[in-house]
């Protein structure tokens, strides 16, 4: 209520300030028009300064009356998004989610977990950067798929990226073998662990430690670019993830793959 009222009275005070300044713009003019007019030089002069009190008072009334409150509100909005982006620790969106910094995000992970439906391209794009990683000592990766022999789990696949069941159980299979192969190549007291889950992915994340990704898949069958976001670890949708993936790789019910430098793939 207090601040209102103060609201008010600024505004009816720009408006009388806007006022005044019009008045005596209007009042110079009518002096140089009525008495100056054996002075062409000082009229024009008086003209002109009349003239420009006149436009400022105007401009300032418009201001006060229409666009001021505009212009606050545009400008809360914008402070409020941000505010809001930056809660979230929102670093950039994108459609293009291979032009991501996948390099810089990879060379200063110190972890990796995913969940994805099978993440082909992803995977053959960040090839190299995925055994560097693999390879650093310490290092855990942790890749969760949804499980080829769920069958609603393969239907669900399958009429999201239009593939035939088979297809996306190959792929799903493919990816697997990929890490486990990869895992072949792991750092001292680094291991490479693969778990299927039941619960269908509706959506891909990469956590990287200091940073994760999350991309968003079509509710049309087909392909394209698709709205992803890069986020840091102090953010809400950061947090938001973790949690995400920690339950999902809890209760992965399908077996568990694990490969370490000291041993082979062991499934239990």
């Amino acid at each position: 209520m207090i601040l209102n009222l103060r609201r008010r009275v600024t505004t009816l005070s720009g408006v009388l300030v806007s006022c005044l300044v019009s008045l005596a713009g209007i009042y110079i003019i009518y002096l140089a028009l009525a008495y100056l007019k054996s002075e062409p030089f000082w009229q024009e002069l008086v003209r002109q300064t009349g003239g420009t009190l006149l436009g400022i008072g105007v401009l300032a009334f418009l201001w006060e009356l229409f666009t001021k409150r505009s212009f606050r509100e545009e400008t809360l909005l914008l402070a409020n998004v941000a505010a809001n982006l930056d809660k979230a620790g929102v670093e950039s969106i994108t459609l293009a989610y291979l032009e991501l910094p996948w390099k810089d995000l990879f060379q200063n992970a110190d972890k990796l977990d995913m969940f994805c439906a099978y993440a082909r391209t992803w995977r053959n794009a960040n090839i190299l950067y995925l055994r560097n990683l693999i390879g650093r000592p310490e290092m855990v990766v942790r890749l969760l798929l949804p499980d080829p022999g769920n069958h609603d789990a393969v239907v669900e696949l399958s009429r999201r990226f239009s593939y035939d069941h088979t297809q996306i159980i190959s792929s799903i299979e493919e990816t697997a073998r990929e890490f486990s192969k990869l895992a072949e190549g792991c750092g001292r007291g680094s291991s490479v662990q693969v778990r299927f889950t039941s619960i269908n992915p509706v959506f891909a994340m990469y956590n990287f430690g200091d940073h994760a990704v999350v991309t968003l898949y079509r509710h049309k069958p087909s392909k394209g670019e698709v709205p992803t976001q890069l986020v840091r670890r102090d953010g809400t949708m950061y947090a938001f993830l973790d949690s995400e993936f920690e339950y999902l790789w809890g209760c992965a019910t399908a077996p568990v793959a694990e490969v370490t430098p000291s041993k082979s793939l062991q499934t239990t």
